[in-house]
């Protein structure tokens, strides 16, 4: 981490949940990035992210729609990590030409679903599951009963509805394998309605530990994942969304 910002001193932090299983709204990022001399930035920025492209830009090749240049298996977002080596790892598992990019989140509300003090993740609080099935049903019913809907997709939803009737809030349950369970495919039904979910509660993404890369150990890994790319940038990002290039509110949007 290269100082300046951390995990550790976010501008608030907002608890739900119950004592055995505390998640955290964690508002990342007090300095506004589009004030930093890139020197500065570089000081500052604590994110890594690995991307296929030689010269990745948060506002120019972040595409909800492209698989081939976004992950997927917490939904589709920009995946970051805070630690170099880690990111470094990701780098050399992608194609040739890949590139190590340097970001700083601003007034980013993530949801926190990992222990603070070890490198795993906690149940999702009861609550946030039971909200979550109450907006994913609705929305899924409303498909299934919409005759424009084709049927294949129809058996898809009912599928989905029966895997989330059978998530018990009393039990553990793990965003990726109980909510989510989209393993690496892009796209899903459940993925929209996820970051959907986490757009109308005001989170712009979820920190989560991953396993990391097979090939390097496959070390676990805190993943700060954004699904509101607006809240994450690199220094040109910034530089571009500043006031000096054109307003925040007409750069890239949640998608």
């Amino acid at each position: 981490m290269n100082g300046g910002e951390s995990i550790g001193d976010p501008i608030n932090t907002e608890e739900m949940g119950n004592e055995s299983s505390t998640a955290r709204v964690e508002v990342l990022g007090h300095i506004d990035p589009t004030t930093l001399t890139e020197e500065e930035f570089n000081k500052h920025a604590w994110l890594y992210h690995a991307s296929r492209v030689s010269d990745f830009s948060v506002c120019k090749h972040f595409d909800y729609t492209q698989a081939a240049v976004n992950d997927a298996t917490l939904g589709l977002g920009l995946y970051t990590t805070s630690s170099r080596n880690q990111a470094e790892n990701y780098m050399r598992a992608r194609p040739e030409g890949a590139t190590l990019n340097v970001l700083l989140p601003y007034h980013a509300k993530l949801l926190n679903l990992t222990d603070p003090n070890m490198l795993t993740n906690i149940s999702v609080p009861n609550d946030i599951v039971e909200e979550w099935i109450i907006f994913a049903r609705d929305k899924i019913l409303a498909s299934i009963k919409d005759k424009s809907t084709n049927w294949v997709v129809q058996q898809r939803l009912i599928d989905v509805m029966n895997k989330m009737n059978a998530i018990n809030s009393e039990d553990h349950v793990d965003l990726r394998n109980d909510i989510l369970d989209t393993g690496n495919s892009p796209f899903s039904i459940v993925d929209v309605l996820w970051r959907e979910f986490c757009a109308s509660k005001g989170w712009d993404g979820v920190i989560y530990v991953e396993g990391g890369i097979d090939d390097f150990s496959n070390t676990p890994d805190r993943t700060y994942i954004f699904y509101n790319i607006r809240t994450i940038g690199t220094y040109q990002d910034w530089q571009e969304r500043s006031p000096r290039y054109y307003p925040l509110d007409s750069g890239p949007s949640y998608a």
